[in-house]
């Protein structure tokens, strides 16, 4: 199989995290001491802004805030997320939609959110209650399922912290941390920011005046620059994303005059080699020296062979404590679904040994899903329905289609090598007796040694790590 066929898998998923990211990065900002510091709104109660959302110099879609107050205790912000690309020669579009309902401080009350590209749609609403948040996710071919996340204090929605800038909060060297609340990610994010001094930004031909607001999470530093009456003009990522307030008009212009001229965005977003590998599978150790910001650590990469390693039974007897978690079902990781269970045991029919199983459903999952370049956050029950995706999907479904066998079975994020670069890549490790990386994306098992595993988790820290990709420098020392 050409290798290059499946650059579907190191870079579809990559654009729902940026995606997700812009969520997360540009929208952080100091709270309301109360509601009259909300900027006055504009003709009919509605305050709407649009941005266009650059990756480098080119122009891949726009945001849309639009605040609307309901009565004197209540808010309704609707936000609208639009990107559209070429991915391997092919159009794609992406559209996150959605409405949050917050009370007169512009804190959270709750929301619903709608993502949608191609076959795949996930929605997501959420109500806060007392000390805890109830989630509900549903998505194509996907039943309803309910998350309670306990909370206190005060908390921000990632969409509506962009209306939050006010005068009084615009103060050279003020100082703080908001409690911000991320759907797509179930959880909660400490995210500081620090008021810099008034300086001047030219936009759309002028020069204004605008503070510049640095906000902090995980080491990465995201740049504002924000009008003393609280207009954002500009936010910059290290990511590499950039939004610009621009007008609506302008901004559709462009795209539809890029309709038939919009860049491939494979190579944008990844890490250059230093050394072109001609034959990954045919290394037996890859060594390469990673730094990320003021860090660097060295990463030993080494093939296992396949004849020397000793398979537990199956089902897997005396599991370790350790590895008990990696049983358990999730919402995306339906292992406790009949249907994929019932699937995992017809595939596997026959099989007493613990590795054995777990190549021969990596290579019905290779052969079941199609390669397709796909945005969005499938589970493994719309991935098992849909049959298209990427690594994520790949990943996704054989996580729990092994783990419904009662063989353990992690997701690994990190990277891989495509034709002279490092690119974002999923694939799963499972337990058989030892942790054996495995990949049904590209059908290897063991995976090459240009698997260079980064992190070990679901969505949040899978979201953490591609948002570090652009800082990372990667340079290879040895691949023998």
């Amino acid at each position: 199989m050409i290798r290059s066929i499946f650059l579907v898998a190191t870079t579809a998923f990559w654009l729902v995290m940026m995606t997700l990211l812009i969520q997360r990065e540009f929208f952080a900002f100091a709270p309301l001491i109360s509601a009259y510091e909300v900027m006055p709104l504009q003709s009919g109660n509605l305050r709407k802004e649009y941005h266009g959302v650059y990756l480098g110099q080119r122009l891949i879609g726009f945001s849309l805030n639009a605040l609307e107050k309901l009565d004197e205790e209540a808010y309704e912000l609707r936000h609208n997320l639009y990107l559209t690309f070429l991915f391997l020669g092919k159009e794609r579009e992406m559209q996150v939609k959605g409405k949050s309902f917050l009370n007169q401080r512009l804190e959270l009350k709750g929301f619903d959110i709608t993502i949608r590209s191609g076959d795949y749609w996930t929605r997501m609403q959420g109500e806060r209650k007392a000390e805890s948040i109830i989630m509900v996710i549903e998505g194509k071919e996907q039943e309803a399922t309910r998350t309670s996340v306990p909370v206190s204090g005060p908390v921000f929605f990632s969409e509506a912290l962009n209306v939050l800038w006010t005068p009084e909060n615009l103060k050279p060297g003020k100082t703080g941390r908001l409690q911000v609340w991320n759907p797509l990610m179930m959880g909660f994010e400490t995210i500081q920011f620090r008021v810099g001094k008034k300086t001047t930004l030219s936009h759309q031909g002028e020069e204004k005046e605008v503070f510049i607001v640095l906000m902090e999470k995980d080491g990465l530093e995201t740049k504002t620059w924000c009008t003393p009456e609280g207009v954002v003009l500009k936010q910059e990522s290290p990511t590499g994303l950039t939004l610009i307030k621009e007008e609506p008009w302008k901004i559709f212009d462009t795209i539809r005059e890029n309709r038939h001229a919009l860049a491939d965005l494979p190579n944008l977003y990844s890490i250059p080699s230093n050394e072109l590998i001609e034959d990954p599978a045919a290394l037996g150790v890859l060594k390469v020296n990673i730094k990320f910001q003021k860090t660097e650590r060295i990463i030993i990469v080494t093939k296992p062979v396949l004849a020397k390693i000793t398979s537990a039974d199956w089902p897997v007897p005396d599991v370790p404590e350790d590895a008990l978690p990696f049983l358990k079902p999730t919402d995306m990781v339906q292992s406790d679904d009949k249907e994929l269970a019932e699937k995992a045991r017809e595939v596997v029919a026959g099989e007493t040994s613990a590795l054995a199983a777990s190549i021969k459903l990596m290579e019905w999952v290779h052969d079941y899903v199609s390669p397709t370049p796909t945005v969005g956050l499938p589970s493994a029950k719309q991935v098992y329905a849909i049959r298209k995706g990427d690594c994520n999907e790949y990943t996704v479904l054989y996580t729990a289609m092994a783990r419904s066998l009662g063989i353990p079975a992690k997701m690994v994020a990190g990277l891989v090598y495509q034709q002279g670069r490092f690119y974002y890549h999923v694939w799963p490790m499972v337990y058989v007796g030892q942790w054996v990386s495995l990949d049904p994306t590209f059908n290897q098992a063991p995976v090459d040694v240009t698997h260079i595993p980064l992190v070990i988790g679901g969505l949040r820290e899978q979201l953490n790590l591609v948002g570090k990709i652009g800082q990372i420098d990667l340079i290879i020392l040895e691949a023998k």
